[in-house]
């Protein structure tokens, strides 16, 4: 994380982030919270530079971003790259999907 404090805008999108019950904030969420597109894209990129916020993409294609607590960033701090890498994999949500029986191989 970087030696500066955030700025109001960087704040006020990674609070808005932790206050959603899946710790995360959509574009449109941004663009309502910093409407000028310049300040905005500033906070977003220094929160994804520090490690506070992680970009994601639904199946739609639709852009979030979850929130990273501080307490998470100093637990990854002391990790190697690839045991940070095997945590992300296991916070990474899951989507399960069920094929219908005729699309099995396997079959009935």
């Amino acid at each position: 994380m970087s030696g500066r404090k955030l700025s109001a805008q960087e704040q006020k999108i990674h609070q808005a982030a932790l206050a959603d019950p899946k710790k995360t904030i959509t574009q449109k969420e941004c663009e309502a919270l910093i409407p000028d597109a310049s300040s905005r894209t500033a906070a977003l990129n220094f929160l994804l530079a520090t490690g506070l916020l992680k970009a994601m993409k639904d199946t739609k294609g639709a852009v979030s971003f979850r929130a990273v607590m501080k307490k998470e960033l100093d637990v990854k701090k002391d990790m190697s790259g690839e045991e940070s890498m095997i945590l992300s994999y296991i916070q990474a949500p899951r989507v399960l999907c069920r094929e219908s029986s005729s699309a099995s191989p396997l079959g009935r």
